[in-house]
């Protein structure tokens, strides 16, 4: 089996970053590098333009294509800022009488719960919540004798207007996307480990353009959202209140972030009379940090005060023993973590790329969702053959640490059949291939396709 690369892409409002991993010939993942690229025609969980974005998909493959030395055709997407819909589901099959259930019965279980997506909506991530054997729930049903095995999931939807248009943006660029996860559950993959995500955890992920939310509770992924609030409203504020340029706003964010518990600042009370001061001022090249802290720290108290009416509203502030971690550029400015601390009343920390699964620790937090993305994939791609099969019915499936029955039909070994080539070009479009029969989430050729 030849090497094979796995490229993932996280589309945000200022700019994609792709990041890129190989699963080598002895079915070890390696970890190869990641970069970033601006882009236009996304914003705020929106594709705005098909062609500009579709021109950011180009240049973002083309850095990969230099980087791994042969062209790029199959990718996985995350996005940020995209609205998620919780849908929970249920369904089951009949057993036959007097055989044990095996795993073939599990996945058509799992298969006829889905069900329909309602009207504009698009189910892109599925999580097993609960597996029963005639009414009684088991962690794993396996060679258990009975008369009907029930499945209950919870599937994660998005915009159907929004998965199609990145579809075709990705189509103009030449690409095909096999896979788009919500992203906060890439950058959840990257920057939690195991037993937090046992404990309990919430992993927030603040970009330019929007914000995402994953939440794990017993290693199971139980809540998911976004939302379309992110740095650049930062930046937009500090530079409509002051009057200053874009540049010299995002200058200033970076320079001095927001109110935190270091600082004696308040914040202030916005009037015209303090406004037309402070452009007099800003006018005379003199910019009072305070002033800058104080509105800065207005939109993140506004974005955090989100995502927790967020946590509070699905019940999960409580089982966060292992706090929330903090990802995405806006996460590092001054003050957000005191701010997040503050209002989600839970240990808050900013968090990385932690090492681990062919991975190393990578500091760069804007990279966090495109690593935790072709992480997952990669942990995605040790499926046993029967799973794969199965996969494309499913539609979408279940989350990187999943159900232990699931998990069971899902072995981790090196089981792919590849075609051989000399040539390296094929690597990544027999990968393709691959990516089809064993991802179980994935964006369809066409949406009506549903």
């Amino acid at each position: 089996m030849p090497d094979q690369f796995i490229v993932g892409i996280d589309v945000g409002s200022s700019k994609l970053c792709s990041a890129i991993a190989i699963r080598e010939m002895s079915g070890t993942i390696r970890y190869v590098g990641h970069g970033s690229t601006p882009t236009s025609g996304y914003r705020g969980g929106e594709v705005t333009d098909v062609e500009q974005l579709a021109g950011a998909f180009r240049r973002a493959v083309e850095e990969a294509r230099y980087l791994i030395g042969t062209p790029v055709q199959d990718v996985a997407l995350c996005v940020s800022g995209a609205r998620i819909e919780a849908l929970d589901r249920s369904g089951g099959i009949n057993l036959e009488p007097g055989r044990p259930v095996d795993q073939s019965d599990i996945l058509r279980a799992i298969g006829v719960s889905r069900g329909s997506d309602p009207a504009g909506l698009h189910t892109v991530h599925r999580v097993v919540r609960a597996l029963s054997v005639d009414g009684a729930v088991t962690r794993d049903p396996t060679g258990r004798i009975g008369r009907r095995l029930e499945v209950a999931t919870r599937d994660f939807a998005m915009s159907s207007q929004l998965v199609e248009r990145l579809r075709q943006a990705a189509e103009a660029a030449g690409l095909q996307v096999h896979t788009l996860i919500p992203e906060g559950v890439a950058a959840a993959t990257a920057s939690t480990t195991e037993e937090e995500r046992a404990n309990g955890v919430a992993a927030i992920d603040i970009g330019s353009g929007g914000a995402d939310l994953a939440v794990y509770v017993d290693g199971e992924l139980r809540h998911v959202d976004a939302i379309p609030l992110g740095g650049n409203h930062v930046t937009a504020d500090i530079a409509g209140v002051i009057d200053i340029s874009i540049e010299q706003a995002e200058t200033l964010k970076r320079q001095y972030g927001a109110i935190d518990r270091s600082s004696n600042d308040e914040l202030m009370e916005w009037n015209a009379r303090t406004i037309a001061a402070l452009q007099r001022q800003a006018a005379e090249g003199e910019i009072p940090p305070a002033a800058v802290r104080s509105i800065a720290a207005a939109r993140v108290i506004q974005i955090v005060d989100a995502l927790h009416s967020s946590l509070r509203g699905a019940g999960m502030i409580e089982y966060l023993r292992s706090g929330v971690i903090l990802t995405g550029g806006t996460s590092q400015l001054r003050g957000v973590e005191d701010i997040a601390n503050a209002i989600i009343g839970v240990p808050v920390r900013t968090g990385a790329v932690v090492s681990g699964d062919g991975f190393p620790s990578v500091v760069d937090p804007s990279a966090v969702p495109s690593v935790g993305l072709v992480r997952y994939c990669a942990i995605r791609s040790t499926a046993a053959p029967a799973a794969r099969s199965e996969s494309r019915r499913i539609g979408a499936g279940a989350n990187a640490f999943v159900h232990p029955a699931v998990q069971r039909v899902m072995p981790v070994r090196d089981t792919m059949k590849m075609p051989t080539s000399q040539h390296r070009a094929t690597r990544t479009e027999g990968w393709g291939r691959a990516f089809r029969n064993w991802m179980r989430e994935f964006v369809p050729a066409r949406v009506d396709d549903l």
